[in-house]
């Protein structure tokens, strides 16, 4: 025979506490996924990076597509995440860095083409004020 026990629980303390886990394991997992593709371009802004994922979730979609997209058009390339703010306009925007230093302007004006036909055109219309891609030299 299978008996069951009333569960007693302290609301007040209990959801307190399982609503900080929660955002610590979210905190956490969006974090992992970041460091096995992205080197943060400023670390200190890595809470305001997550919560903006929290925002506007969608973006998490290209985050998770973009370093197999990308590599797939650039090779082997270093990718960076950073958020910036548009002070004028009071928007943020994560802009994913694609290091491509060896390559010429024109290969990689050309190589950004490709990369907006095949892919960065799916999405644009609909998050291209939240997530940006961009080059850079450095």
């Amino acid at each position: 025979m299978h008996r069951s026990y009333p569960v007693y629980v302290d609301w007040e303390s209990d959801i307190g506490s399982g609503i900080e886990y929660m955002e610590k394991l979210v905190k956490s997992n969006i974090w992992e996924h970041l460091t096995n593709f992205y080197s943060i371009k400023n670390p200190s802004k890595l809470d305001e990076i997550i919560q903006f994922i929290k925002d506007n979730p969608s973006v998490m979609k290209i985050l998770m597509d973009a370093p197999e997209k990308i590599r797939e058009i650039f090779g082997n390339v270093s990718l960076q995440i950073d958020l910036v703010h548009d002070v004028e306009e009071n928007t943020k925007m994560l802009v994913i860095v694609v290091e491509v230093s060896d390559f010429s302007v024109e290969e990689v004006m050309n190589l950004d083409r490709k990369l907006f036909d095949s892919w960065i055109s799916d999405w644009f219309d609909r998050l291209g004020d939240k997530i940006l891609i961009t080059e850079s030299f450095s």
